[in-house]
């Protein structure tokens, strides 16, 4: 369709300016991709199963997503808060996608929260969203994933700022980040879970052989 090869040709256009043009290039850019989806919406309405939505969603993470790695925390936020408003509208949401959802958001404000400085709150919030996965009675893909990349995450904030006891932050985080991760990617050869894994055992390795070393 004509949605699907416009947003497929924006998206190879954004990745490919993402880290080679200023940032407000890439904000113009963002801002009349979105402009287009929300008059698409507009026209045909929202249900969990449209694609304009979906697009829509992916799309202000995405947006999210840049504007943290141009470490611009103030425009993630604010497109952040956006997204979050889509979801609160949407009430064909199931209880486990809402849940999925709240993870990767509240994922997502750890990391500006980090951009923006804020160390300590960034990786309190990670270790809540790891408690919250663990405590899950409902398990899944995209759940283990989550945990994964959080546990991978939350590992690397305390190496970089030496928080935690390298014992703690070895067995809690980085082999158990590394555990899934093999078991995401043995259940399913998919690039997300194999750089999840390639990540995680790299990180892993790396701070094994430091421990060793010093």
């Amino acid at each position: 369709t004509y949605i699907e090869k416009w947003c497929t040709d924006t998206h190879a256009l954004l990745m490919k300016k993402k880290f080679r043009h200023p940032f407000h290039e890439l904000e113009t850019a963002m801002a009349c991709r979105e402009i287009f989806l929300k008059i698409l919406l507009r026209k045909f309405g929202v249900s969990s199963s449209d694609e304009i939505e979906h697009t829509y969603i992916h799309h202000l993470q995405e947006a999210c997503c840049i504007a943290r790695q141009h470490s611009m925390p103030n425009t993630a936020r604010v497109t952040l808060d956006r997204l979050r408003n889509v979801l609160e509208r949407n009430q064909s949401l199931d209880d486990s996608c809402r849940f999925v959802m709240s993870m990767k958001l509240n994922l997502e404000e750890a990391r500006i929260t980090h951009c923006d400085g804020d160390k300590t709150s960034a990786i309190r919030t990670c270790k809540l969203i790891i408690k919250s996965i663990s405590m899950h009675v409902e398990n899944n893909e995209e759940i283990d994933y989550l945990r994964g990349e959080a546990l991978l995450q939350c590992g690397r904030w305390l190496i970089r700022h030496n928080i935690d006891p390298a014992s703690v932050v070895l067995v809690e985080y980085l082999k158990p980040a590394a555990s899934q991760a093999r078991i995401l990617y043995q259940a399913k050869q998919k690039k997300e879970s194999l750089q999840l894994f390639t990540d995680s055992h790299f990180t892993l390795a790396s701070f094994a052989s430091n421990l060793h070393d010093s």
